[in-house]
């Protein structure tokens, strides 16, 4: 997931994720177990300009949240 994020992919999962913070500006939820909600979300990624939105937000998230760089200046920060 955060692989596909930090490559500007939108991230689609279902709404029991144990990190839902990982959706915030690049990704969506489904109700688990619902096909007509996980079509909802699918058809709502069909348009190149909500993907291209999601996406940027989501390689940004990842190289300032998640990078190992942000962890290391994190964690030495902390020293």
């Amino acid at each position: 997931m955060m692989d596909a994020a930090a490559c500007g992919l939108p991230i689609v999962a279902n709404n029991t994720m144990t990190a839902p913070e990982r959706l915030n500006g690049n990704g969506t939820a489904y109700k688990l177990n619902d096909l007509g909600d996980l079509v909802r979300v699918l058809q709502e990624l069909r348009d190149p300009q909500t993907r291209k939105r999601m996406g940027a937000i989501g390689s940004q998230k990842m190289a300032h949240e998640f990078s190992w760089e942000s962890i290391a200046r994190r964690r030495t920060a902390g020293l």
